[in-house]
């Protein structure tokens, strides 16, 4: 199976308050570092829900408005699906601004055992599911329709209307399954405070 990494980027980040792609973490915005970190895993990716932004200085992202736009990160998964020439892609969110090439890796190597008549892996983090740390393969199109068609947007919806396998995330990978939701959350980070992961954040 050849999995192609994306990014979904399109949120409108309301409990920031501000679009947290553009927050700067370690002298670079959440999206070019965590775009960096993608590409040291795999080439090229795919950034979708905006433009490229101006300056863009990497090589290898490919960028994509979303097809649908206003459907949350299902409408991103969709977007990416149809324009992938890979046989699925590893979504990731981003505002986790500690995941690293490691983790991008272990997900990656993950999904290439899994059989190809599944919908793809879905990545455990204790008892909760990461929709925007799993992959989807392209058979997933025809249930993202059935699911828009009803007004159904959330991702864990998907998950749980098809057949993905499921794997527990080792704690390394926890440590970097981190999601920047609000101004808290980011005030945390930057004072060196320890994280801990909530739980599952099923929108951008």
């Amino acid at each position: 199976m050849r999995i192609q990494s994306v990014i979904i980027a399109g949120g409108l980040s309301v409990r920031m308050g501000s679009d947290k792609v553009n927050l700067i973490w370690q002298g670079q915005t959440l999206l070019r570092r965590i775009a960096g970190e993608a590409l040291k895993a795999s080439s090229p990716i795919m950034i979708v829900g905006r433009e490229r932004p101006p300056g863009w200085d990497l090589d290898g992202c490919e960028f994509f408005s979303d097809d649908l736009p206003g459907l949350g990160p299902l409408g991103g998964l969709l977007t990416a699906l149809q324009h992938t020439e890979c046989d699925g892609v590893a979504a990731l969110a981003c505002d986790m601004p500690l995941l690293t090439v490691s983790g991008i890796e272990w997900l990656l190597q993950a999904a290439a055992g899994i059989a190809d008549d599944k919908n793809g892996l879905a990545t455990m983090n204790a008892d909760k599911i990461e929709p925007l740390y799993s992959v989807y393969f392209s058979n997933c199109l025809p249930l993202i329709e059935k699911m828009l068609a009803r007004g159904s947007r959330a991702l864990y919806k998907l998950i749980e209307m098809g057949d993905f396998h499921h794997i527990r995330a080792p704690e390394f990978v926890v440590r970097q399954l981190v999601n920047m939701n609000t101004p808290e959350d980011w005030a945390k980070l930057t004072a060196g405070e320890q994280l801990v992961f909530e739980g599952v954040d099923n929108g951008n």
